[in-house]
């Protein structure tokens, strides 16, 4: 995972947005480089795959979308609709990457199918270069227009979250430990939640030394042999249903209880060891609405 305070350091404004030449709802991204979608990597949808062993239905979960680099049709990170022209994702997702990209919506950006909505503007709760464990892990995005071919997911409330003993990850990124491998495919897997707000601890040491976490602001879940989110799930999904479950494979209920960031410290591979995921308090929350208000100014 990369995966790795004042409201928004910094504003990102896509190029050429005034008189844009495209459609903000299109099947393709904006000036693809290649005619088609990539083929994916032989081997790439093994079936010993670190993030779950499911792909996402066709046609569901569709507030998930993968967010694209300029030009390009496959997803480097992902993020949650909350609004319908606005995604929350993951802040470090943009601080040394292009912005001017598409916001993708479907199931598996290695075929046709799917639709690309353009990114307009991005607002960063932290400051670049993100550093773990010290600020909040989120930016929101500001979409050319509203996906309407999809629900904005609701925030979970913290009750659910803390109650909850596993939760439902999803997002479009590597399957294997080492994060080589990307099927471009949204994929979803149930991981144990280990803590719900870093403020237990592990043996003599805190949780937030133990992971790297942020006290009271970040959740941990995931563990070494399990399902774990990778390198381009970043931005995604920690989901939980009002009763503190994670729900059936792909099911509509599911409700957002965090944002992914970044893997555990002191792991042995860049996935498979459990995440780090930034934790919605109503601080967080706040400043998420704040800068919806400023993106809309």
């Amino acid at each position: 995972m990369i995966w790795f305070g004042v409201l928004a350091i910094l504003t990102l404004t896509a190029c050429g947005q005034s008189e844009p030449e495209f459609a903000y709802d299109s099947e393709k991204p904006t000036n693809p480089e290649t005619p088609q979608p990539p083929t994916p990597t032989p081997g790439s949808l093994s079936t010993k795959m670190i993030f779950g062993g499911t792909p996402v239905r066709e046609g569901k979960m569709l507030a998930i979308v993968g967010l694209t680099r300029p030009r390009a049709w496959t997803p480097s990170c992902t993020g949650i609709l909350i609004q319908p022209d606005m995604v929350l994702s993951a802040a470090h997702c943009f601080c040394e990457n292009p912005t001017n990209g598409d916001a993708y919506v479907g199931h598996d950006a290695s075929v046709e199918g799917g639709r690309y909505y353009k990114i307009a503007k991005v607002k960063l709760l932290t400051s670049c270069p993100f550093e773990g464990g010290t600020d909040l892990d989120l930016a929101v995005v500001k979409l050319i227009g509203p996906i309407k071919r999809a629900s904005p997911m609701p925030f979970a409330a913290l009750t659910s979250v803390d109650k909850a003993k596993r939760f439902r990850v999803a997002g479009f990124g590597a399957i294997d430990l080492q994060a080589l491998k990307f099927p471009a495919q949204k994929r979803e897997a149930v991981i144990p939640k280990v803590s719900s707000a870093c403020q237990g601890s592990q043996g003599d040491r805190s949780d937030a030394k133990a992971f790297g976490c942020r006290s009271g602001a970040e959740i941990v879940a995931g563990q070494i042999g399990l399902p774990d989110s990778c390198a381009g799930d970043s931005g995604g999904p920690l989901l939980v249903t009002a009763a503190g479950e994670p729900g059936a494979r792909s099911a509509p209920d599911l409700l957002l209880a965090g944002v992914t960031s970044r893997s555990v410290v002191e792991s042995e591979h860049p996935c498979g060891s459990g995440g780090v995921y930034v934790r919605l308090t109503p601080d967080a929350r706040q400043r998420v609405t704040q800068a919806i208000a400023a993106l809309r100014n």
